[in-house]
């Protein structure tokens, strides 16, 4: 009974960390036909592939990554689409880009840095603030 109550203890322990690890993918392909028309909008690509991003969503996993002055070194995990369409996974950190008033006075505003988990020299910056989110991602031969 014993070895059974502890072998119970134990795995209450280890699954919520391994959960905690998990990528969180908030993105869902959708038909461009659904998007805005393009009369509005100043890119215009010829070839495309339109995601609908879960806003809220990302702010709440985005919320959970660590800062980037903690010393245990530990990220968050998201993944974004690339240019093909690919799902590519980045690990996350929070970041201060604004003097600690400024941030005061702008709680809406947040910042984060990354990397790719396969592929470290790519790196990522992200924010979002009450205008959306925005993310950019930059590598030795290509950025998007």
């Amino acid at each position: 009974m014993r070895k059974f109550i502890s072998l119970l203890v134990g795995l209450c322990w280890l699954i919520p960390g391994l959960l905690a690890k998990a990528p969180v993918d908030l993105w869902q392909k959708v038909s461009p036909s659904t998007i805005e028309s393009l009369d509005r909008r100043v890119i215009r690509p010829v070839v495309y592939q339109p995601y609908q991003l879960d806003f809220d969503g990302i702010k709440s996993v985005l919320d959970q990554a660590p800062f980037e002055r903690n010393i245990s070194n530990q990220t968050l995990s998201i993944t974004l689409p690339d240019p093909t369409g690919a799902k590519v996974q980045f690990e996350i950190m929070e970041t201060d880009v604004m003097p600690a008033v400024l941030a005061a006075k702008f709680p809406q505003i947040k910042t984060f840095l990354g990397y790719q988990k396969d592929n470290p020299a790519r790196k990522i910056r992200l924010d979002y603030t009450a205008q959306g989110f925005h993310a950019k991602v930059f590598g030795l031969e290509e950025s998007w």
